[in-house]
């Protein structure tokens, strides 16, 4: 187990390091304000870091048969949600 996390680690790490010189083009054509800092804090802690580390101590619970199913139908159960509780207006299904 602490082989995957260290591995998991890793990658992400790589990830960070790799993607690091493309935020730079990103961050010149925006306005940080103490708002808008904020907000990627809040972001990046409470809407990605502890959802993953959720579906991290889910997935030593749950068999992986049962993990891919979910994982497979979280799409379709976000897009239901977001139509009938965020107030999401329909997409046109017309192509």
């Amino acid at each position: 187990m602490a082989t995957i996390r260290k591995s998991r680690c890793f990658s992400f790490n790589r990830a960070s390091i790799e993607l690091l010189p493309f935020s730079s083009l990103l961050f010149l054509s925006l306005k940080l304000t103490l708002i808008s800092s904020a907000s990627v804090l809040y972001l990046g802690i409470f809407t990605a870091a502890i959802a993953y580390i959720l579906q991290a101590r889910g997935l030593r619970i749950v068999e992986a048969s049962t993990a891919s199913v979910i994982s497979t139908l979280e799409p379709f159960v976000a897009l239901i949600i977001g139509l009938l509780m965020g107030g999401t207006p329909r997409p046109d299904w017309n192509p």
